[in-house]
């Protein structure tokens, strides 16, 4: 990984490029013939990614990521969002996010999610694959005290695994974090 710190206008930001490698990667199935859901394949990426303060309480970020591999679902990926800081509202230790975000389905998920199909006969997946799944995801960040943080979380997922024809996901969720 390699990182660098700047300053525009006097506020800062971090910027990173980063190369990884998984040799143990679960992947999805892609061939009827092929019924062994365990298969694990190396898969490597690179990405970029930035956070920058645009104002004193309003940070800007994006992600950037490609990935290659057998049996990847998703071989791209990129998210935008920013963070508005609780002292617009008095509880400077507070934030407020928003981020939107794109993964693209891969072409070897986007050939074989129509022809899976399970020890029976039946799909497996019941569609077709194509383009990629939409995210949006609004949080927000509560400080109950200085070592303990809740952040409630609404995530929206428009075309899961790319399926145009899936209904939306919507999942909620919470995160805790405690720290000494």
């Amino acid at each position: 990984m390699a990182e660098s710190t700047q300053r525009f206008g006097g506020l800062s930001g971090n910027y990173r490029a980063f190369l990884w490698q998984n040799g143990q990667a679960p992947t999805f199935l892609r061939d009827p013939s092929d019924l062994d859901t365990t298969l694990l394949r190396p898969h490597r990426g690179a990405g970029l990614s930035f956070d920058q303060r645009f104002a004193d309480y309003v940070t800007f970020f994006g992600r950037l990521g490609w990935a290659s591999g057998e049996g990847l679902p998703f071989d791209r990926a990129l998210a935008l969002g920013a963070e508005i800081g609780g002292s617009y509202w008095s509880r400077g230790a507070d934030a407020l996010g928003v981020a939107f975000g794109v993964n693209r389905s891969s072409e070897a998920f986007r050939n074989g999610s129509a022809r899976v199909v399970d020890a029976a006969g039946s799909p497996v997946f019941g569609f077709a694959a194509h383009g990629a799944e939409q995210v949006a995801e609004i949080y927000y960040r509560f400080r109950v005290h200085q070592n303990f943080e809740i952040s409630p979380d609404f995530q929206l997922i428009r075309d899961p695994a790319g399926n145009p024809a899936a209904k939306p996901v919507k999942l909620i969720g919470i995160r805790l974090q405690l720290t000494q």
